[in-house]
């Protein structure tokens, strides 16, 4: 399957000193607690150390966020459509990786894929007492404490109290950009939008061996 970059942000920005904050800022704290749905076209492209761009995608989210910010209680569906179809989707329990070029679906347990991820931050369930958290005047900046996480740090940028933008930095120093456009945080979701039911032929990896 096509490597699925999975979440990110905002073009890069002016250089600014970033200052650590004792305890998540306010607008992050509103965002975890307030949030309820969250939708949005996104743009995202990835950037490798030397700057040159190596991937451009874009398409759709959607999200219902975990109440209480508890994990395994939220859904996502992360929906490319360009340069290719791929699916990505998670119901609370099951995550879904589709691609249809490949007519190949991978299938895992939702919680344990996601944890310590950018993806668990914006469904919910991801604990701040893990990250340091610093802040300049465009983006806000999580960086783990646990090493062994494969990415070195998320940055979030608010416009107001939307979330505009993510960044996400992987250990090899690539830098993947997303940018939302036409949120919505008031979106009413069909049940069958978080579903995936692999069309017929798909070749399904993965099993109830890994639940």
């Amino acid at each position: 399957m096509k490597k699925i970059l999975f979440l990110l942000a905002m073009l890069p920005s002016m250089l600014l000193l970033p200052s650590l904050v004792s305890a998540a800022p306010a607008v992050l704290e509103r965002f975890l607690a307030d949030t309820q749905a969250y939708q949005a076209d996104f743009l995202q492209r990835t950037v490798d150390e030397s700057g040159e761009v190596t991937a451009i995608s874009s398409g759709q989210m959607s999200l219902k966020r975990g109440q209480n910010n508890q994990p395994g209680s939220g859904q996502f569906r992360w929906q490319y459509q360009e340069p290719w179809e791929q699916i990505i989707v998670g119901d609370g329990e099951t995550l879904w990786q589709y691609d249809a070029d490949l007519e190949q679906a991978t299938k895992r347990p939702m919680q344990e894929s996601l944890a310590g991820t950018p993806a668990e931050l914006l469904v919910g369930g991801l604990l701040l007492d893990d990250w340091l958290i610093s802040e300049d005047d465009v983006w806000l900046t999580l960086k783990p404490k646990d090493n062994d996480l494969p990415f070195q740090s998320i940055a979030l940028r608010f416009e107001g109290e939307l979330l505009a933008g993510m960044k996400l930095v992987d250990q090899f120093d690539q830098t993947t950009h997303v940018v939302f456009d036409r949120i919505n945080t008031e979106a009413e979701f069909a049940a069958e939008t978080f579903v995936f039911v692999p069309p017929e032929g798909t070749e399904i990896i993965g099993g109830e061996d890994d639940f």
